[in-house]
């Protein structure tokens, strides 16, 4: 039986052994990864961009403005109200512990 000098890495479910990785294969791999990702995404964004006419994209900015400002109206009124809520119950606390 003739042995050969070059072996095929065994995988490593069988003996846990994985086979070394160069430093280029990993920094090609992630750059070749993020490549695929942005084109991907250009091609989605670009899909969406010309999916609606400018009157359309025009009607989509004037309900987004005023979905923001409402939830930005909300917001507010709940924080304020909070604080408001704090103030009073530190007011009731300091009056009942003055004496009358």
């Amino acid at each position: 039986m003739a042995v050969s000098a070059v072996t095929e890495p065994r995988s490593s479910s069988s003996t846990g052994f994985t086979p070394p990785h160069s430093a280029r294969h990993t920094k090609m791999s992630k750059f070749t990864t993020g490549v695929a990702y942005s084109a991907s995404a250009g091609s989605v964004l670009h899909g969406v961009l010309t999916y609606f006419s400018p009157e359309e994209w025009s009607a989509v900015g004037v309900l987004v403005g005023i979905s923001i400002a409402t939830v930005t109206c909300i917001t507010n009124w709940y924080y304020r109200r909070k604080a408001t809520l704090a103030e009073i119950r530190a007011l009731r606390c300091t009056c009942r512990d003055e004496p009358r």
